[in-house]
C-alpha cells in the first residue's frame, strides 16, 4: 500500500472530523456555553453546527481513505 496525497488529505479531515465532533460534544454539554448562547442568539445547543461539519469532514476523509485503499490500484 502506497500512501499518496488524496490519502494523506483524507487522514488529516478524519483527524480534524474528530476533534469538531468532540468540541461540538463539549459545547453541547458545558452550561455555561448553553446559556450563554440561549441568552445571546436564542438557541439552546452551541455545539450542533460543530458536530455537524465534523461529521462530515470524518464521512469525507473515510471515503478518500476507502477510495485510496481499494479501487485506486495502480
Amino acid at each position: 500500500m502506497k500512501i499518496n496525497g488524496v490519502m494523506i488529505i483524507g487522514f488529516i479531515l478524519v483527524i480534524a472530523g474528530l476533534i469538531l465532533l468532540m468540541y461540538g460534544n463539549s459545547q453541547n454539554n458545558n452550561l455555561g456555553a448553553q446559556l450563554s448562547s440561549l441568552l445571546g442568539s436564542g438557541r439552546r445547543n452551541p455545539g450542533t453546527p460543530w458536530m455537524i461539519f465534523g461529521g462530515g469532514a470524518l464521512g469525507l476523509g473515510g471515503i478518500l481513505i476507502v477510495k485510496t485503499m481499494f479501487f485506486d490500484k495502480n
